[in-house]
């Protein structure tokens, strides 16, 4: 079997506790899979989970199971700290894929390159070269030896706030994103400059918002002189598209084909993601068809405050063993 990343030898426990929708169960023995990766069955029953609310009602009835994520699962790039657990529920309906992750993460990551005026009487600004990550999530499918992996990437910021994950295949050595020319989130600033954001929002220094939208933008450089403006203003280091996600709605594409919702409970540090895709995904030849499937072997993985897959933010990143869903 190909594997998706290069793993090191390790072996862990899975929790095994009770039973029911917040119970945390281990996933399921080997059954008739032929080896030893834990199955788990898609639900079936429950009903149709409302994508856009993380906690909709019908994950009560869907049974949980809890999978160690751990840094010698992942590329042998970062190494040593543990990311705990993910809980993890699934559910088939309405012919689509329903995903629910929940873990735990110290800080809610939504500020990549974030810009900070640092002059206000000659407008500069700067940003900390090291606070370009955010977190993430891969929930990775198993193909073929010519398809590779069917990958579902969700990060913090620049899909979250689309409610996309972003559809992309893994083929051993690199991700590349399923066809579509689209982004969710363009990073805010001018072309060849790296000194100054290109766009800031149209309160201008009065505004204290954590996500800029485009629809709420105003040049910067146009608005130099307010007096609105001090020293320590920020200005997100990314803006969100919403003529983006608009065209999407009506002219979908393979690469934003995972519709996604999530929560940060600020409280207990924990993330809420629900993601769901149809099971025969796009028309395109870049998903994998899970309609015509009665099981696919996955991984998922959580990266806190990252920039991409393999290189750069923390070292703490985390995937789980490799197991078997069943599907009707």
């Amino acid at each position: 079997m190909k594997l998706l990343f290069p793993v090191a030898v390790l072996i862990f426990g899975l929790a095994f506790v009770g039973c029911g929708g917040d119970d945390d169960n281990g996933p399921n023995g080997p059954g008739d899979n032929g080896d030893n990766r834990p199955v788990i069955a898609a639900n079936t029953t429950a009903g149709t989970p409302d994508v856009t609310d993380p906690n909709h009602s019908v994950w009560n009835s869907v049974t949980t199971t809890s999978f160690e994520v751990n840094a010698g699962n992942s590329p042998p790039t970062a190494l040593g700290v543990l990311t705990d657990s993910v809980k993890f529920q699934a559910v088939v309906a309405s012919n689509r894929l329903f995903l629910r992750l929940r873990w735990q993460d110290d800080n809610h990551d939504i500020d990549a390159k974030q810009w900070t005026l640092d002059s206000v009487e000659i407008f500069r600004w700067n940003y900390d070269v090291s606070n370009e990550g955010e977190d993430q999530v891969y929930v990775t499918f198993e193909g073929d030896a010519e398809f590779g992996w069917d990958v579902w990437s969700w990060r913090s910021l620049t899909t979250a706030e689309g409610n996309f994950a972003e559809g992309m295949t893994w083929d051993g050595l690199s991700l590349a994103t399923d066809s579509g020319v689209n982004t969710i989130a363009t990073r805010n600033k001018p072309p060849l400059d790296e000194t100054r954001p290109l766009f800031v929002h149209s309160d201008l220094g009065n505004w204290t918002g954590d996500i800029l939208y485009s629809d709420d933008t105003v040049r910067a450089n146009s608005h130099t002189q307010d007096q609105s403006w001090a020293k320590g203003n920020q200005v997100p280091g990314y803006y969100i598209k919403n003529d983006i996600i608009t065209w999407l709605q009506s002219h979908p594409e393979s690469r934003w084909d995972i519709d996604a919702s999530y929560e940060y409970n600020s409280s207990t540090d924990t993330y809420t993601l629900v993601m769901a895709c149809d099971l025969a995904g796009s028309s395109a030849n870049d998903d994998l068809d899970l309609s015509s499937l009665d099981r696919v072997v996955m991984t998922i993985g959580i990266l806190n405050d990252h920039t991409n897959l393999n290189i750069g933010g923390s070292n703490i990143r985390g995937f789980s063993e490799e197991f078997w869903l069943d599907l009707p």
